[in-house]
């Protein structure tokens, strides 16, 4: 358990934001404690060449312009370690596991791997990539969607079809953007959360 005052690293954060707008710069900072039990001590990130971020429950990722990842936090299940190289052009952080689409347009994932979430489908033509609790998306090149993990509220079974263009996923439902503009959700729908203006919702749960 963090004992630091909650009243101190807030002013420590602001502190830092407003010496960050003063100068001008755009970085990547994070300013936390470490639990019992986590890898490394959540602290900022020392450079100013990242182009991505992500964010799991207890462990984030940056990506840098040199196409290399970075990752801070939590490492029960490994994953605060990335692996290796400098072609990586997008990352996806889920709850305790991440994934990275390389630019070879291959998908790599490590961390915990409860329901398959960190063995992506196998193929060089992926395009994007979403996670967020135990199951991922990928889009292809041509259009279509693939899926993996759990499958809990059906939030890992995407439509059927080769017109999408974007994709996003939460912890038990998912959304598509189309190519004509609109755009599909399914899964858990309680909130009406799968259920986008003028889309077609495939799975109410």
């Amino acid at each position: 358990m963090c004992r630091t005052n909650p009243g101190n690293w807030l002013a420590i954060g602001l502190f830092a934001l407003l010496i960050q707008c003063a100068m001008g710069l755009l970085t990547v900072s994070v300013v936390g404690c470490r639990k019992q039990g986590q890898g490394q001590e959540a602290s900022a990130y020392d450079a100013h060449d990242f182009v991505a971020i992500s964010t799991g429950w207890s462990h984030s990722l940056a990506l840098k312009s040199d196409g290399s990842i970075v990752v801070r936090g939590d490492n029960r299940w490994g994953m605060a370690d990335p692996p290796d190289g400098n072609n990586f052009v997008a990352i996806a952080a889920g709850t305790y596991y991440s994934l990275a689409l390389k630019s070879d347009g291959s998908i790599v994932g490590w961390g915990l791997d409860s329901d398959g979430e960190t063995h992506p489908p196998d193929g060089n033509d992926f395009v994007a990539i979403a996670t967020d609790g135990t199951y991922s998306l990928a889009l292809k090149s041509d259009g279509s969607i693939v899926n993996w993990g759990n499958n809990k509220f059906s939030e890992a079974r995407p439509p059927k079809g080769k017109d999408f263009v974007a994709i996003a996923a939460d912890r038990s439902h998912s959304l598509v953007l189309k190519s004509d503009g609109s755009i599909v959700g399914w899964g858990r729908n309680q909130f009406g959360q799968a259920d986008p203006p003028g889309g077609v919702t495939s799975l109410l749960l």
